[in-house]
């Protein structure tokens, strides 16, 4: 199976695009854990189980397991980003065809955008993993 043509580039723009517009600065822990609740919501929507680390003073991180196994395979990332709450307003998101502007776009949110779509594609194909596949969310 040619897994590119199975990719829907329409959910991953839309799922960038969502994820860009939600600010979330490193120095602002309550901008992180609202993207970090919009982003458990989304990987328990997927079939995942979701474990929240609460955080003191930085945004808590996210811990998804999908499947039932002790062998697993490991994906790691975070959704914090270093502009500050305002930066859209200097960096406006924009598609332009073949790229994407916005705060955090390259770091890290179109991994998290990929994480969510892959997650989509594997409910929307029925196809579920049979080892357990933790999903490690963090801020920096």
């Amino acid at each position: 199976m040619n897994w590119s043509k199975q990719f829907p580039e329409d959910i991953f723009l839309t799922e960038l695009k969502e994820l860009v517009l939600q600010e979330s600065p490193s120095s602002n822990k309550k901008a992180v854990d609202n993207l970090g609740e919009y982003i458990k919501e989304k990987l328990q929507m997927y079939g995942c189980e979701v474990e929240e680390i609460i955080q003191e003073n930085s945004g808590n991180q996210l811990i998804a397991t999908l499947g039932h196994s002790d062998s697993c395979l490991l994906v790691l990332s975070h959704f914090d980003t270093v502009k500050p709450i305002g930066g859209l307003k200097i960096e406006p998101y924009r598609n332009e065809g073949t790229r994407i502007y916005g705060p955090g776009v390259y770091d890290m949110k179109a991994g998290v955008a990929m994480i969510l779509t892959a997650l989509y594609q594997l409910k929307e194909m029925n196809k579920h993993p049979t080892k357990k596949d933790p999903i490690f969310l963090q801020q920096r």
